[in-house]
């Protein structure tokens, strides 16, 4: 859990908030979740946000497509609601949320000759 710098949930936070919470609360990394109208996720998400509220622990909810690349390199908890449905959210937020990691790069073979 230590090693774990990054999680980023595509539409998949359904539950174990506890375990989510436990890595909150104990250590520094970063947690992205990406919420859907119709995945099945938006009262797990809401009330994990609700939890966090009571907890005093910052986080940055965004609606719809106004997620900017300063916000996901500013804020250590974001939450994105977007009108896209679950199979469409890998793109164009995973590489855009890459892109804007902390997480060290990896050398692309091709570009780096």
């Amino acid at each position: 859990t230590s090693h774990i710098k990054e999680v980023y949930l595509l539409d998949a936070l359904y539950g174990q908030l506890e375990k989510f919470a436990h890595w909150i609360g104990h250590f520094e990394g970063k947690m992205i979740n990406i919420i859907t109208p119709k995945g099945g996720t938006v009262q797990t998400s809401n009330r994990f946000l609700s939890d966090l509220d009571d907890w005093d622990i910052p986080y940055k909810k965004i609606k719809h497509a106004s997620v900017t690349d300063e916000q996901l390199k500013r804020y250590r908890i974001v939450f994105i609601y977007t009108k896209l449905h679950h199979n469409e959210v890998i793109n164009p937020y995973l590489q855009q949320i890459l892109q804007n990691s902390s997480l060290p790069k990896i050398a692309n073979e091709k570009t780096d000759r």
